[in-house]
């Protein structure tokens, strides 16, 4: 018998399988809830990696930007520090005077090159480098002239080279064009910081976005996980207890079946005995039987011998015939049934 406090497994197997309602409807719909926030977190996360591309090429554009400006402003210096070199060498024919201005030139000359190759992109400053680029080279010419009458010692055509160039009013009209250049990439700035400004703002906005859907989908996937190991707690219970009720199950029917297998020994023992002692006692008469037979038959040859007539075809046929016939055949069903309790014992 079990003892009362093992419950039965079947009980036990559909109480690990039962689930109420509610908790069917969870484990249905709360993995497609974390399904559709990791989706809507991983299309958050390519909208910020749109967003910061987006903010790069922005960056690149104001980083541009403030290129031209600082190239402009170099020419503007490198330009003005080149006339003021003219200007003293016109005034002391220093010879130092002239290197300073043809260095001068050169750069001039070699940030007007950077300031083409950045504005490129941009015909409305592409053009106003044209013009620029026809006023600096008009003006460094006359600049040349003025110089080169200085060294022939000419000081009149130097300072007439000069006044002509203050009369036409090329360096105002260089300042100018520079000044219109850099006021458009000053407006290029304001209008692609403002852009910045705007996409680093949505680059925010996703980036908050993103943390508000992080933050269910981490309750939830925390929430389903503390759920599950509390089922895989209760079910690793739940399979202890069953695994010890199945082996007091298995104890108690081991039990019964030795205790089946000792009556059905017993039966065998009882039934085989039962069996074995009438047959005995048949094999025994049959013997006696066929003892008598044969004295029978010996006493119909003797009365042959002596009167035919006086035994019947009957009794010699019986004597002779059916009693040795009925004889075999008992002998061969007593065998039989011995081969048969000797079975029984062996298989008990």
């Amino acid at each position: 018998m079990m003892h009362g406090t093992v419950q039965d497994p079947l009980r036990l197997a559909g109480e690990a399988e039962r689930a109420s309602p509610s908790d069917r409807l969870f484990n249905r719909w709360m993995p497609v809830g974390i399904g559709l926030g990791f989706l809507a977190i991983t299309l958050a996360a390519i909208s910020a990696v749109w967003v910061v591309s987006d903010l790069q090429q922005h960056s690149r554009l104001v980083d541009h930007t403030h290129q031209v400006e600082r190239h402009l402003l170099t020419f503007q210096g490198r330009f003005e520090r080149a006339e003021t070199a003219r200007r003293g060498f016109l005034l002391s024919g220093v010879p130092a005077m002239e290197a300073t201005y043809r260095t001068s030139a050169a750069d001039a000359r070699a940030s007007l090159g950077q300031v083409g190759r950045l504005v490129g992109d941009n015909p409305a400053q592409q053009q106003r480098l044209d013009r620029l680029r026809v006023l600096v080279l008009d003006h460094l010419a006359g600049l040349e002239r003025s110089i080169a009458a200085i060294r022939r010692g000419d000081g009149d055509a130097a300072r007439s080279d000069f006044r002509r160039d203050a009369a036409t009013g090329g360096v105002p009209a260089i300042r100018t064009l520079v000044g219109e250049m850099i006021g458009e990439e000053t407006r290029l700035l304001e209008q692609r910081s403002a852009t910045q400004a705007h996409t680093v703002e949505r680059l925010y906005v996703i980036l908050i976005l993103t943390g508000l859907l992080i933050l269910p989908v981490a309750i939830g996937s925390f929430w389903i996980i503390r759920r599950h190991t509390r089922e895989l707690a209760r079910s690793r219970d739940l399979l202890r207890e069953l695994n010890a009720s199945l082996e007091d199950k298995v104890a108690e029917r081991t039990v019964d079946l030795r205790r089946a297998n000792e009556e059905i020994q017993r039966f065998a023992y009882i039934v085989s005995h039962d069996l074995r002692s009438p047959l005995v006692n048949v094999m025994g008469f049959t013997s006696e039987l066929e003892a008598a037979g044969e004295t029978l038959a010996a006493f119909i040859d003797r009365a042959d011998e002596g009167a035919a007539a006086a035994v019947s075809e009957e009794v010699r046929s019986a004597a002779r015939e059916d009693l040795p016939e009925a004889i075999r055949f008992i002998r061969s069903s007593t065998e039989k049934m011995d081969r048969l309790i000797n079975a029984i014992l062996q298989l008990s």
